[in-house]
């Protein structure tokens, strides 16, 4: 089983506590249109939420076929889109029809690998009013209305890793020190978020920490809507979203089958997040790469700014 510091643990607790009811509106509930999940169900079903999407040169999307129930995979690998393919009545049961489901599936990863990477963004997307990819959603969103008992958690955090890098304070002297002060004032809200080689080693500690505790709520997305009674207007708007069933399937399994997919690409979503934050992609070269380096930065950036413009209390 995998390992993880005591610290994360707690953070992981403490977040999934209905105290912080604000950071799980802004994750799972679908009335809000700005939240999280109202963002990965559009992309889910862009294709049946916008049937005449074109691309620019006019011609239509050449993954989508009419009359489909298309969807986004948040994939990694084949094995994610073979979960949710349809069942084929024409094809032949037995080992020639896996093969011929996992070949599809191979041939299709390609194209849902791209929609994810569009999916993560870039930080540019900050800019743009009607991009709803995960970096406007953190940058316009998250980051602004995040907890003021989250951004002290991550203030003490850096404190205790600076101060234990510079060797002045163990980390169990630097806790008790600054649960017992309250400092007044705070850091400009201007700061620069440009971080030096040393200020990288202090704020990856500290990012790893914030990238933990928003991937495993991701992880958890169906056990805290249910408990904070999200499910109902998740459910409206995957019923209003999805597009036509298939005709071999009753109305009630479909939602339920969509809201399930949407489940997953929020849990493959986290899953990215930890390989990002604990730099588990194999290359930075390939695609996925790219798009966990660029998101892993922005992540250190916005610790940074989160933690210059905070103050121990």
């Amino acid at each position: 089983a995998e390992k993880t510091s005591t610290v994360n643990q707690l953070m992981k607790i403490l977040v999934e506590h209905p105290f912080f009811s604000k950071l799980h509106e802004l994750l799972f509930d679908a009335s809000n249109d700005h939240s999280l999940v109202r963002y990965v169900a559009e992309t889910t079903f862009r294709y049946n939420h916008n049937k005449s999407r074109q691309h620019k040169d006019g011609k239509s999307d050449p993954d989508v076929a009419d009359g489909e129930a298309n969807y986004v995979i948040f994939a990694f690998e084949a094995n994610d889109v073979l979960l949710w393919k349809e069942d084929d009545d024409e094809q032949d049961p037995g080992e020639d029809g896996d093969r011929h489901k996992m070949a599809q599936a191979r041939a299709e990863l390609n194209g849902h690998q791209r929609s994810f990477q569009d999916f993560i963004g870039k930080d540019q997307d900050v800019d743009e009013k009607n991009k709803h990819t995960f970096s406007s959603f953190f940058y316009k969103h998250f980051v602004e209305d995040l907890n003021p008992e989250i951004i002290q958690i991550l203030v003490k955090a850096t404190n205790v890793v600076r101060d234990y890098q510079s060797n002045s304070l163990t980390p169990m002297e630097r806790l008790e020190q600054v649960l017992a002060q309250d400092t007044k004032g705070t850091r400009s809200r201007n700061s620069k978020a440009d971080l030096t080689p040393k200020e990288k080693t202090i704020f990856e500690p500290v990012m790893r920490l914030l990238m933990y505790a928003v991937c495993s709520l991701l992880e958890m997305s169906k056990s805290i809507m249910d408990a904070q009674l999200f499910t109902a207007a998740f459910r409206k708007k995957v019923t209003e979203m999805k597009g036509s069933k298939p005709a071999s399937c009753a109305e009630d399994d479909h939602v339920n089958r969509c809201m399930d997919i949407v489940h997953a690409n929020l849990a493959n979503l986290g899953k990215f997040l930890h390989k990002a934050a604990y730099q588990e992609t194999k290359t930075t070269q390939d695609a996925m790469g790219r798009a966990a380096s660029m998101c892993r930065g922005s992540f250190m950036r916005c610790v940074k700014q989160l933690v210059d413009n905070g103050h121990d209390k």
